[in-house]
């Protein structure tokens, strides 16, 4: 499902048609602001980072070191990925060893950093006695996790060097399954104020783990000041998310550092979404969730100011061509849910 550009219609199937219609209208132009943001450690914030499967075949692509345990395992990352394209980023290859011998337990990873195809020619990273300190390594495991030494990952472009560190953890559960976290080691802080309102903002660089912190995926969590909470759905704690606060839509945007955090009002015009079942009166149709564009992503529905996007008949949006990330529809005693196939299921 799309939402067209102003005037247009576009249909959609899912147990019933619908459609979005979008008028547009010009917004007044109130003036946004640059707010300083602190590089902080991220030890004290709850967040797994990108996690990565392990399996037991090798890639026959990849030169590996003779490894001590006869059950390695090996795995991929990708940094810099745009979620919605498959195979996007810059893969790194990966395998866990054991130094004493199958069973003693893994603690010796290697990662391809140069991406020469030979994970033969580097260090392995040594596994951490203790877990380092903070609230992250508080959190209750499937298994106790092995922490690895610190791995940074780079990227050049016109604009410099781009360096994110990274603390690794291995996590195997009951079943066998073994994942490879790679948690982002600094945050950003700093105290923001949006269409008047003060907020406490921390930038987390999770998943898709990046190089840069302007990526539109970056985390953004809004405390609000006050009683009134930021509303809470899908992808709203993201870069790329448009807050509405009042009557007016608002765009935030960073620094590759992340140094710096820019607040802006959405200057363009917006249109009003309705849904449309194939001919039925839409006038029954109630409906929430999220619509995700390339650029951003915006919540139909009404704020109750507690948090919670109830929803609704219509409402306004910024005109974009958009998919349904997650959008639940009400008919009278029908309800469905419109979701977007991710083209990035299968990294």
């Amino acid at each position: 499902m799309a939402i067209r550009r102003a005037n247009r219609t576009c249909l959609v199937s899912l147990i019933l048609l619908a459609s979005i219609a979008v008028f547009a209208r010009a917004r007044d132009d109130p003036l946004g602001g640059e707010f300083p943001l602190e590089e902080v450690s991220a030890l004290d914030i709850a967040d797994s980072g990108q996690s990565c499967g392990c399996g037991n075949s090798p890639d026959p692509n990849v030169v590996y070191p003779v490894f001590s345990s006869a059950k390695p395992l090996y795995g991929v990352i990708r940094v810099d990925m745009d979620v919605q394209t498959v195979r996007s980023g810059t893969a790194y290859a990966f395998a866990i060893d054991e130094s004493g011998g199958t069973g003693a337990g893994y603690d010796r990873l290697y990662v391809d950093l140069n991406r020469n195809g030979r994970l033969s020619d580097d260090a392995p990273i040594a596994s951490s006695r203790e877990s380092p300190k903070g609230d992250l390594f508080k959190q209750r495991q499937a298994s106790p996790p092995v922490w690895f030494g610190s791995v940074a990952f780079s990227s050049t472009d016109a604009e410099g060097t781009h360096i994110v560190e990274t603390l690794p953890r291995l996590l195997i559960y009951e079943n066998g399954y073994a994942v490879l976290n790679f948690t982002a080691a600094k945050a950003r802080k700093g105290e923001v104020t949006i269409g008047g309102r003060r907020f406490k903002a921390t930038i987390v660089n999770s998943y898709p783990l990046g190089t840069r912190w302007d990526g539109p995926r970056t985390i953004v969590r809004l405390e609000a000041r006050g009683i009134t909470r930021m509303t809470s759905r899908f992808l709203s704690d993201r870069l790329m998310s448009m807050h509405k606060i009042g009557d007016q839509y608002w765009r935030l945007s960073t620094t590759p550092a992340g140094d710096r955090l820019f607040v802006e009002p959405y200057r363009g015009d917006l249109g009003v979404v309705r849904i449309h079942l194939g001919g039925w009166p839409f006038r029954k149709t109630v409906f929430s969730g999220t619509l995700l564009a390339t650029d951003k992503a915006v919540a139909p529905g009404h704020d109750d100011g507690r948090g919670i996007h109830e929803p609704v008949r219509s409402c306004e949006a910024p005109v974009g061509d958009y998919n349904p990330e997650s959008l639940d529809v009400r008919w009278g005693p029908m309800a469905f849910n419109l979701v977007s196939i991710p083209s990035w299921s299968g990294i």
